[in-house]
């Protein structure tokens, strides 16, 4: 994607088509952001809601299912802040000396 924005021909010369290269660049990857991740935000409130849903139903009966579907849950909205595992694989392989978190 990136090789053939580069590659592709632009009416502009010198540092406006640079910026018009990273400009056409920037549009393409956020696009495949998108269809990639999709709406991280959406769906990571959508997971909070779902929490604070099950939460009270663990208040109401402190039993081992809802404990375990509350954690389930937890799980779920943690899930986006931490990096995926393939990143973190590409990264070890591709720049070593890069702390992770």
């Amino acid at each position: 994607m990136v090789a053939w924005n580069w590659s592709f021909p632009t009416a502009s010369v010198g540092m406006l088509r640079l910026s018009d290269i990273l400009r056409r660049l920037k549009q393409m990857l956020k696009h495949w952001n998108l269809t990639v991740f999709g709406d991280i935000f959406a769906s990571l409130k959508q997971e909070e809601e779902s929490m604070a849903a099950a939460e009270p139903y663990f208040d109401a009966d402190p039993t081992i299912a809802n404990l375990t579907d509350l954690n389930r849950r937890a799980n779920g909205c943690s899930r986006g802040t931490e990096t995926p595992g393939w990143l973190t694989l590409w990264f070890r392989r591709n720049a070593p000396g890069l702390l992770l978190p």
